[in-house]
């Protein structure tokens, strides 16, 4: 285990900024000073993954969304991109995503920028297959930049001026994103049922709405005191669950659900069948039996695949049952919703990067430079689990 020493280049503290509420109407959080940061100083290293920007249109396969949804995953709103290019950079390093827009009709000035990453000298001397930020994909072209796995690279946060302790902090969205924010604000028009709409965080939350969270309704229940439309229950139940019997007349698989089994990865809908009190447990505690429902596209994934037929699952505790929205009935997914990616700064992008810049090519561009055996190509399409691949059930 490695010590950390003052002044080493291959750390970075994060004891300079805190999540705060946000100056900015309407805003929720920001990203905030903790203590005093100096001009030029570095306020936030992020990692970024180069994605194509056709992976987050639609389903990212090509296909459009359902009518009603929106066209653009809501991821877009992360990912730092430039007009004139494909590739997208999404920052996944802590704190980073907090960091709002200032300039245009924010109000707010912006005292941060981006920048690459400057890579320091114990960094530099690190094996290739350890290193970061890979300056080398600035001379790639960007298809070969968004396919090419295990090479990084790396943005920091830099202040523009002197940022003083409770001040929040800002980066300039670019033009583009001010205007399509502005026009998005003057056309907004709420759906008609937005005055009692309530998310399931929301909801489950609000004692007047739901007086008793910890204990949740059976289908005969709600049949007289019926959710929220938008709601729904789901449940932990994987393919390796504990079958206890299998009743072949109704083709009914009757198991028993085991906490101790984690983890368990799958969710899917269920119906909750019956509540009662958890045998071992104190007073108030309950355990539930629910109908494990089939799901489009489980067959994707080994440990949701069920065999065919009904799933009925006995001694389900609270933690394995939530309350959730429905496919795309989120506020989110509104078809009028805001989607754009941050614009990054001028020159921030290497001309190789730019649609406007590079002669037409073919589909399979070249690479400009020797990727290495210990580099490989991303495979999109691979699901990882924490279980080792068991028979199906």
């Amino acid at each position: 285990r490695n010590s950390y020493k003052a002044n080493d280049d291959s750390y970075m503290c994060l004891d300079n900024v805190k999540i705060g509420e946000t100056q900015l109407e309407n805003a929720g959080k920001g990203l905030v000073a903790a203590k005093s940061i100096a001009k030029e100083d570095i306020v936030l290293s992020s990692p970024v993954v180069p994605i194509h920007r056709r992976d987050l249109f639609g389903d990212g396969t090509g296909k459009t969304a359902p009518h009603g949804i929106n066209n653009y995953q809501l991821m877009l709103n992360y990912a730092l991109g430039h007009g004139d290019s494909d590739l997208l950079l999404l920052p996944y390093g802590p704190f980073v995503n907090y960091i709002n827009g200032g300039g245009g009709s924010a109000g707010q000035k912006a005292n941060a920028v981006l920048r690459w990453h400057t890579t320091g000298e114990k960094e530099m001397d690190a094996p290739r297959r350890l290193q970061f930020h890979h300056h080398e994909l600035f001379g790639e072209y960007a298809k070969t930049v968004m396919e090419t796995h295990g090479k990084g690279l790396v943005i920091d946060i830099v202040a523009l001026d002197n940022i003083g302790a409770g001040e929040e902090i800002f980066l300039d969205y670019g033009t583009a994103w001010t205007q399509a924010y502005e026009d998005h604000v003057k056309r907004y028009q709420p759906p008609s049922n937005s005055s009692t709409y309530r998310t399931a965080d929301q909801w489950f939350n609000n004692k007047k709405l739901n007086p008793n969270p910890e204990f949740l309704k059976t289908v005969e229940e709600l049949k007289t005191d019926p959710y929220p439309d938008n709601l729904q229950t789901i449940c932990y139940y994987d393919s390796d669950a504990k079958i206890e019997k299998v009743d072949e007349e109704t083709n009914t698989n009757y198991a028993v659900w085991e906490d101790g089994s984690l983890p368990h990865e799958c969710i899917r809908p269920c119906d909750i069948l019956e509540r009662y009190p958890d045998p071992e447990e104190e007073e108030g505690e309950m355990l539930y039996t629910a109908e494990m429902m089939h799901f489009e596209g489980e067959e994707n994934y080994w440990f949701c695949n069920m065999k065919a037929g009904k799933h009925i699952a006995r001694d389900l505790d609270f933690d394995g049952i939530l309350i959730v929205d429905k496919p795309y009935s989120h506020d989110i997914f509104l078809e009028q919703a805001f989607r754009h990616e941050i614009g990054v700064p001028d020159n921030f992008y290497p001309r190789e990067w730019l649609r406007s810049k590079v002669r037409r090519r073919t589909e399979q561009e070249p690479t400009r430079s020797d990727i290495g055996d210990e580099f490989r190509r991303k495979k999109t399409d691979v699901v990882v689990s924490r279980k080792s691949p068991k028979e199906e059930l």
